[in-house]
């Protein structure tokens, strides 16, 4: 059972992020030495003591689906093989709740996540997008958090569903609502979400019912119209309690 399932119900109004990291250490003890003390665990509180930072953790021993789970996740970065034996190879799993869903709040893990790699960490699954990394992909985007970067750690912009429809997931992590397109073409319709996704990060602006978007000066406009049927309705990590915004091409 994922560890945090149980608390879902109750942090869903503040939408919380969830990293897991699967790492070689065989307990608390050792993620504490590795970090030179930087961190510690008390309970299910891991601390951050130099940047007087603390998330709620849960630490789980070697789980068979870790590996097919980052297989998975892992379509976006391309996995070889030979790195998923190696994440099969974990003694231990740690799950991270982040303390909300925004910017901030996801800077501060990608940096916690970071430090944990970097000491035994092997890689990096965003459970509330489903968006997995190995150690190296992770860091090198660490290691400039821009909003780009954090778009590309958090946010899935390509899903496909069996009608063609394309939508995003994962925008929640950083306080926004995810969105979905139908009736284009695959590529374009991608094109089209990241660069709505970055428009709500970048500019922040204040968007309506019924406003217009278009990519570029030339591109047809869209209708924004709020979803109230979100293709991952009811899934406790994926759903967005923030909304979806549905783009439609105007003829």
């Amino acid at each position: 059972m994922w560890p945090f399932k149980d608390k879902c119900k109750s942090i869903k109004r503040e939408f919380k992020p969830v990293l897991c990291i699967p790492g070689t250490w065989k307990d608390k003890i050792e993620i504490f030495s590795k970090t030179d003390g930087a961190y510690m665990i008390v309970g299910d509180i891991l601390m951050d003591i130099r940047n007087n930072q603390h998330f709620e953790i849960e630490i789980t021993n070697y789980d068979s689906k870790i590996r097919p789970s980052f297989d998975y996740a892992g379509r976006w970065s391309g996995f070889s093989e030979e790195y998923l034996n190696d994440v099969d190879k974990h003694n231990s799993v740690v799950y991270i709740l982040g303390r909300s869903g925004d910017i901030k709040e996801c800077t501060n893990l990608a940096n916690v996540a970071a430090k944990l790699l970097k000491v035994g960490g092997i890689g990096v699954k965003v459970e509330t997008t489903g968006k997995s990394f190995t150690k190296e992909q992770w860091i090198e985007l660490s290691n400039n958090k821009s909003i780009g970067n954090l778009y590309k750690m958090f946010v899935a912009d390509s899903i496909l569903i069996k009608d063609g429809t394309v939508l995003s997931c994962g925008m929640h992590n950083l306080g926004f609502c995810d969105s979905i397109i139908s009736g284009e073409d695959f590529q374009n319709a991608v094109k089209i979400i990241s660069i709505f996704n970055l428009y709500q990060l970048v500019d922040l602006p204040v968007i309506k019912n019924g406003q217009t978007f278009q990519t570029e000066i030339t591109s047809p406009y869209y209708k924004l119209k709020t979803e109230s049927n979100q293709p991952f309705k009811g899934d406790d990590l994926f759903e967005n309690p923030i909304g979806m915004w549905r783009l439609t091409r105007l003829k």
